[in-house]
């Protein structure tokens, strides 16, 4: 099963694309893999947002694969490939003193999410567009 999206580029956009996602999602994995994807898409939608093209005239394309075997969720919002983008994220970019949150970054911690919290996290190229390709395995 094969479902779409297409997203403005306003930040307004992420509440409803997300309640859409999870419903969608929501018979298809258990509760936290429907979590751990609703997470990941929220963040990359919101990268795509705030850090996409802002030139781009087209809005972002969700695209949502669905098989017996996994769940592959992929954003294009008009962005080169960064295949490099990943490396050094992980579960180690989440790490942080607890007696120094005043000094805590508030940013560059959602890759690292995106990656921790899906099975597969990669670029593709479709005709002539990029991207951004995050599954989650069915258990």
């Amino acid at each position: 099963m094969t479902r779409s999206l297409s997203i403005e580029r306003e930040l307004g956009q992420i509440g409803p694309a997300a309640d859409k996602m999870r419903a969608w999602l929501d018979d298809v994995l258990d509760e936290y893999g429907v979590a751990s994807v609703e997470l990941s898409f929220v963040e990359a939608l919101t990268n795509s947002i705030l850090y996409g093209p802002s030139d781009c005239p087209s809005p972002i394309g969700v695209f949502l694969e669905i098989s017996d075997t996994q769940v592959a969720l992929e954003i294009e919002d008009g962005s080169p490939p960064m295949p490099s983008l990943f490396e050094g994220a992980g579960a180690q970019q989440l790490d942080f003193d607890l007696d120094d949150i005043e000094n805590l970054d508030e940013g560059g911690r959602g890759l690292s999410l995106i990656v921790i919290s899906m099975d597969e996290v990669n670029f593709r190229k479709v005709e002539d567009h990029v991207r951004l390709r995050m599954v989650r395995y069915r258990n």
